[in-house]
């Protein structure tokens, strides 16, 4: 009896020390996670300080940012004196390559690379933001996924189409080096005294008239940058707010503007589909290659559905940036009805 009662006591003590080593596992868990955001907030922090010892007559700011398919991001704002335009420099990747070993100071000289080379020296009049009159001449749309976006969505005006979403940007600067794009929020709609359905009527003349559109042969555009491809003669044709090359055996046409930049939009300007449609014989797919670009492949080249799907999510898993993506489904622009539907 004596010694079952010894046994017994040692399996108690057994469990109580397991139990204890389960909480110190736990313990130690909880700090490695507390120490990789505290090592996180510690390098934005070394970067931001480093930043105000170069740029002594700016201010440095560091913000959270919701990003598109609700990424968030740490951005890094250097303001010069009497400038309200900035680029914002994000920390993120920066971070992911500091924790592999990279030195600090050899990722302070390339932000301050990426800085001087798309720097502005504008002072952008923020009364202007308030006087709807002054901003619905630059008022553009977007495409964005839904369902990936549902928290912002909350907070933006727009309006649903397929699994997608139109959203309202207002373009402020447009340069060489890029663009400066405001997405306009529920409170400067009320601000302006107007609603989404004015948003969208300024958006759909404005958007083709500021970025116009193409549709080229994808081997076209692979011309660019492999030598030694063929490259079949086109049929050009140029619309007012768009060109279309149409080439007879090509099987894959990019979709885009002018930009390169949330050129998905592109799909939704008069005209731009029913053309395609009538130029390459009917019904056709639309792949949503990013929210920069959607691909057109006609229904006559005879490639499986699944295979298109396959294709879309394989490259969105691979190839394409998570803020990026824009859906892992196609659709099917049926010619006869002048619509367009959704294939999961």
């Amino acid at each position: 009896m004596q010694k079952t009662n010894n046994k017994r006591k040692g399996d108690l003590k057994m469990s109580k020390t397991e139990r204890n080593d389960n909480e110190t596992r736990e313990n130690t868990l909880e700090k490695e996670k507390k120490d990789m955001m505290n090592t996180m907030e510690s390098f934005v922090i070394k970067v931001r300080e480093a930043m105000e010892q170069f740029y002594t007559d700016c201010r440095i700011e560091t913000t959270e940012v919701l990003k598109n398919n609700n990424l968030k991001l740490t951005g890094l704002i250097i303001r010069e004196k009497g400038c309200n335009v900035a680029p914002s420099i994000y920390l993120d990747s920066f971070f992911n390559q500091y924790r592999a070993g990279r030195p600090l100071a050899e990722i302070c000289n390339e932000i301050i690379e990426i800085y001087e080379t798309n720097k502005g020296h504008h002072k952008v009049d923020v009364e202007n933001f308030k006087k709807f009159d002054k901003m619905r001449e630059c008022i553009c749309f977007k495409m964005i996924n839904a369902e990936r976006n549902m928290e912002l969505l909350k907070d933006i005006p727009h309006r649903l189409y397929q699994d997608l979403a139109i959203v309202y940007y207002a373009m402020v600067l447009k340069e060489e080096k890029g663009t400066g794009n405001i997405i306009i929020r529920n409170d400067m709609m009320n601000l302006w005294e107007t609603d989404e359905e004015t948003l969208y009527e300024y958006a759909k003349k404005n958007t083709p008239k500021l970025l116009k559109g193409y549709v080229r042969p994808i081997t076209q555009i692979i011309a660019k940058y492999v030598k030694d491809i063929s490259v079949e003669q086109s049929e050009k044709s140029v619309a007012e707010n768009y060109e279309m090359n149409i080439s007879k055996d090509e099987v894959m046409y990019v979709v885009s503007n002018a930009n390169n930049v949330n050129g998905a939009a592109t799909m939704l300007y008069d005209g731009i589909m029913q053309e395609f449609a009538e130029k390459t014989g009917g019904d056709f797919y639309i792949l949503p290659s990013s929210t920069h670009e959607v691909i057109f492949v006609p229904a006559s080249k005879s490639i499986r559905e699944t295979e298109l799907i396959q294709m879309v999510r394989e490259v969105n898993e691979t190839e394409v940036a998570l803020d990026e993506i824009l859906s892992g489904n196609i659709y099917h622009y049926h010619a006869d009805r002048g619509c367009l539907g959704i294939i999961r």
